[in-house]
């Protein structure tokens, strides 16, 4: 096949620059800080309702996120499967777009008093996102000849990246600009955010080729089909032994790499102790040098391959993580309690954060007892258990194992 025209990829890759504002401002920097601080200040606690039962705030929103991507992983097969037999790719990636950014305007009322309502809008925000990526990256192949899918992918991730720091940037701007007022800076920040996904996803969906349909597929069951078709990959995966080492492989970066996306603002603002000025430009200056590392890597691919490419990057990004692991800035105050009881000082000198270094593995410790009462929280511990290594590999793996679907889905069962 040949490439299509260049009205057609531009407009595609508009897509990237509607969504990514989402990807930015509401799962990375914004809406988890003003989640946390919010819910904090109306309830005097980091410990909220919600639905009857007690969550530390910022585990409630991590629980939020990974439901969002249970279910959208669990209706990808279905999703899939009326798409092809229906003829709508289109038309599916309308209806999600607009789930996400009508959820995302609706943020807007959400002030920290009714944490089921923001919750619940957050979750349609996820799927709304998730589900439209399905069917945004499965018009690549119809799009893009083989040999330009690696240029014109990063060119839909530039895109995305020049997009979403220019709304983060109209964002931290209405911050500076409303002395305490952050609040509603923030509220109406969500609702820009729905607003510019609504308007530039116009760009591209009057240019997507219409799905070319068979009258056979369409008399099908959807449902059945759909898991029909997991059957056949799973078949066809079982007799691959490279497909079978790559799937298990991409399984534990993506854990990795989705962790530390995620959780990073909520971990420099309640370990690391970082304000909210300093996570907002910190956020945006990375995602400028993605906009160079989505070019750079392209280029890369076309010269090395994708296979040493990916394993360079791959191997940087370990060595940075282990880097950062001891190199990280930790704020002095108060004093400490090791595994939740016991007070120690270190030196004469109180810390509020600080590394036990005689042990093989360095352990940090906190004068916060919420941390604690947090991290015992999303493990599901009570207050006599202590976790261990293999409780924390454990919570690690059932974290992520929403991802992972929906990931999985996308690659095999999309297209």
């Amino acid at each position: 096949m040949q490439t299509a025209s260049k009205k057609v990829i531009n407009g595609w890759a508009m897509y990237d620059w509607a969504n990514s504002a989402y990807n930015l401002v509401i799962t990375t920097t914004f809406f988890p800080i003003f989640f946390t601080a919010a819910t904090k200040e109306h309830f005097g606690s980091e410990v909220i309702p919600f639905l009857g039962r007690n969550f530390v705030n910022s585990a409630l929103y991590d629980y939020a996120l990974t439901g969002a991507y249970l279910l959208i992983a669990l209706m990808y097969p279905i999703l899939t499967s009326i798409s092809d037999t229906r003829g709508n790719k289109k038309g599916f990636l309308q209806f999600f777009c607009y789930l996400g950014a009508v959820s995302c305007g609706l943020l807007y009322f959400f002030n920290g008093s009714n944490v089921e309502f923001g919750v619940l809008f957050f979750v349609l925000a996820a799927l709304g996102y998730s589900g439209s990526l399905v069917f945004y990256n499965s018009y690549l192949p119809e799009i893009a000849a083989e040999k330009d899918r690696d240029r014109i992918s990063a060119k839909g991730y530039s895109m995305g990246y020049i997009g979403s720091v220019l709304l983060q940037i109209v964002g931290f701007v209405l911050v500076m600009q409303m002395p305490g007022k952050s609040a509603l800076a923030s509220q109406i920040t969500f609702l820009l955010v729905g607003i510019w996904w609504i308007v530039f996803a116009q760009f591209t969906f009057p240019v997507l080729p219409k799905q070319k349909l068979s009258s056979e597929r369409v008399r099908g069951n959807i449902f059945k089909d759909g898991f029909k078709e997991i059957g056949k990959v799973y078949n066809m995966v079982k007799k691959m032994p490279v497909l079978k080492r790559f799937l298990r492989g991409f399984f534990f970066y993506s854990m990795g790499v989705q962790t530390v996306m995620l959780a990073a603002t909520l971990f420099g603002s309640k370990v690391l102790g970082l304000d909210d000025t300093k996570l907002i430009v910190t956020v945006v200056l990375i995602q400028l040098v993605a906009i160079l590392g989505a070019w750079a890597m392209a280029k890369l691919s076309g010269i090395y391959g994708n296979f040493r490419v990916l394993i360079g990057v791959v191997s940087f990004w370990i060595v940075v993580c282990i880097a950062a692991y001891y190199t990280a800035y930790l704020k002095e105050k108060g004093t400490i309690y090791r595994k939740g009881a016991e007070k120690y000082e270190t030196a004469g000198k109180k810390s509020e954060y600080v590394y036990e270094s005689t042990t093989p593995f360095p352990r940090m410790y906190s004068d916060d007892e919420g941390h604690v009462a947090y991290y015992k929280d999303m493990m599901g511990f009570d207050d006599t258990h202590e976790p261990g290594l293999i409780d924390n590999i454990s919570f690690m793996a059932q974290y992520q194992v929403g991802q992972m679907y929906m990931r999985y889905f996308m690659w095999n069962f999309v297209g």
